[in-house]
Order: C-alpha cells, then sequence, then structure tokens
C-alpha cells in the first residue's frame, strides 16, 4: 500500500516537470545553463533528453509493479538535482529551480532540503526489504504450492 502511493506520488513528481520541460526545451535548456555547471551549448543537449528521462521514470513507475529499479534511477536523478541546487546555492545564485517552466519558484534552502528528503525516500524504498506493514513476495506466494 505505501510503495503504491509512492508509486503514484514519485510519477507526478517526475511527469509534472517533465510535460513543462518537454513543452519549451529552449527555456529548459536556459534554466540548466543559469545553475553555471555546464553552458548553454550543452545545456541544450541535455534539456531534451532529460526531460524524456524524467518522463520515462514517470511511466515506470505507473507501470512497474516490481519497481525498486525506478526508485534506485529516481533517487540518483534527485541526488544529482539536489547536487546542482545545493552548488547554486552555495554559490550564491538567485535563480529559478526550472522544475515547472516559466512558474518555477525561485531556489531556497527549503527547496534542497525537499530533494534531499525525496532522494532518501526514493532510496530506501530502492532497498529490498520492505517497508514494515506489506507482505514480502515469499510470504504472499507461500501457500500457492
Amino acid at each position: 500500500m505505501i510503495r503504491s502511493i509512492a508509486r503514484v506520488f514519485f510519477a507526478a513528481i517526475f511527469l509534472v516537470p517533465g510535460l513543462f520541460h518537454i513543452a519549451d526545451t529552449t527555456s529548459f535548456a536556459w534554466q540548466i545553463a543559469q545553475y553555471q555547471l555546464v553552458d548553454f551549448r550543452l545545456a541544450t543537449w541535455m534539456a531534451a533528453p532529460l526531460a524524456i528521462i524524467e518522463i520515462l521514470l514517470a511511466s515506470a513507475f505507473l507501470l512497474e509493479r516490481s519497481n525498486s529499479w525506478v526508485f534506485l534511477l529516481s533517487a540518483g536523478l534527485l541526488a544529482v538535482f539536489s547536487l546542482a541546487t545545493g552548488v547554486a546555492l552555495g554559490n550564491g545564485r538567485v535563480i529559478s529551480c526550472g522544475c515547472l517552466g516559466s512558474h518555477s519558484p525561485e531556489l531556497s534552502w527549503g527547496h534542497l532540503l525537499g530533494l534531499l528528503g525525496l532522494t532518501c525516500v526514493a532510496a530506501r524504498l530502492a532497498m529490498k526489504p520492505r517497508i514494515a506493514g506489506e507482505v514480502p513476495q515469499w510470504a504472499d506466494q507461500r501457500g500457492r504450492r
């Protein structure tokens, strides 16, 4: 039950930005470049694939039942977003996060804490020992032999 709710939640947090990003990859490339970790030319090459990855991750959350690998990939992507946000904030950059296109909020330390929290939750859900209260797969199939 908890994993099912988390799957829908994580699908939403990747699908919504992914749709904003794929709709305007030029603007997304500009937002990536504002972090000043890569130049605008490289950001233009990164924008469309990154948006597609976000949409594919969201789709995988909704379609894949055994989705530990999806949580692991999302934790990795969220960790990269966290690192970029931390570097931008540490360098005093005042920029929007880029999550929602032109509607994106300004980067803040709260934003970074949220990203780190999501990274931890995704990493925890990627681990094989399931959350308490869920029936392990071996226990569910035990009486069906």
